[in-house]
């Protein structure tokens, strides 16, 4: 009887053992990589975060309509990180750029940017020729290579472009210009300086329209 009981005891420490090895390992895939989801209070997805061994977070970050808004990395502070891209809500790329403790990168190659040593380009929604006059027009500047935060975007007189209020369309268009005159429009595009600085008619891009 006594053989029997030790049996039993023996059987459910292996058991047991058996149990706490699974919950060990169980816990140890969690903690490997645990991802966690984030969603809109309407429903939709808005991020999916996953953590790593070294407590590296890899994030990314949706639109609404399910199209990705941004992708990068977080440190265990929750600080940016490395290489991160940010997108319009149409899935084109708005900038692309680094990252060091949670302080943006915004030198290119060592440098403080400039437009000769960049790609871009003014983006009007439907891509017209020729503008209407008094028509509204949605716009968005296309140059990843410099975060769209630093960029003063303005008319010939220095005066701020007109945000896009529409709630369908600024994510991915932000900017509206309206035309008040026939003839030429001229936009422009300015950084600033490495004091943070800007310069009129100094470190410009020139964008030239035509209204008819």
């Amino acid at each position: 009887m006594m053989e029997n009981f030790d049996y039993i005891r023996k059987s459910k420490i292996k058991t047991m053992k058996y149990i706490y090895i699974l919950l060990i390992l169980v816990l140890f895939s969690d903690c490997k990589s645990p991802i966690t989801k984030l969603y809109y209070e309407s429903g939709e997805l808005e991020a999916i975060i996953e953590r790593f061994e070294n407590n590296l977070q890899y994030a990314k970050y949706y639109y609404k309509n399910g199209n990705l808004k941004a992708v990068g990395h977080f440190d265990k502070d929750d600080f940016y990180v490395g290489e991160w891209s940010e997108y319009y809500a149409d899935g084109v790329l708005k900038w692309k750029g680094k990252f060091e403790r949670g302080k943006r990168i915004d030198l290119i190659n060592g440098k403080w940017p400039d437009f000769k040593s960049t790609n871009g380009y003014l983006d009007i929604e439907g891509r017209p020729k020729i503008l209407k006059l008094g028509e509204s027009y949605k716009v968005r500047i296309i140059l990843p290579d410099i975060h769209p935060d630093i960029l003063l975007f303005t008319d010939k007189e220095y005066n701020e472009i007109q945000q896009n209020t529409d709630v369908n369309t600024f994510e991915t268009y932000p900017y509206l210009i309206k035309p008040d005159s026939i003839g030429e429009l001229i936009l422009l595009l300015t950084l600033p300086n490495e004091k943070g600085e800007y310069i009129k008619h100094k470190y410009s891009a020139v964008f030239q329209l035509f209204v008819e």
